[in-house]
């Protein structure tokens, strides 16, 4: 999925891809090309490091993969659709180390 949107936020990509709306009328656009929200999930995560050649070692968490990742207010695959854009990292990790949150 494409986060160079502005903002550049990766949850409107995620929304756009499950509900296939239009942001301005509302109107399902492509209903049948609708992702669910795990794969949504994994297009964001192993889709992403796949596109940038480093899928040898990013995109899932895995013994020897780099522990990039982010604690979120809410689940992704539960919260409610008009809540995905506002989701808040609490807690995010780079390489193992701990660069955001009350830890």
């Amino acid at each position: 999925l494409a986060t160079d949107n502005k903002p550049a936020n990766p949850w409107l990509a995620f929304n756009a891809v499950v509900e296939r709306r239009d942001m301005a009328s509302g109107v399902s656009l492509g209903a049948g090309e609708r992702l669910t929200r795990t794969q949504a999930l994994r297009a964001l995560t192993v889709g992403g490091a796949w596109l940038t050649f480093a899928e040898k070692d990013r995109g899932v968490l895995a013994p020897g993969a780099r522990a990039d990742l982010a604690v979120f207010d809410r689940d992704p695959l539960t919260a409610r659709v008009d809540e995905l854009a506002d989701l808040t990292a609490r807690m995010t990790m780079v390489g193992g180390r701990f660069v955001h949150g009350d830890v």
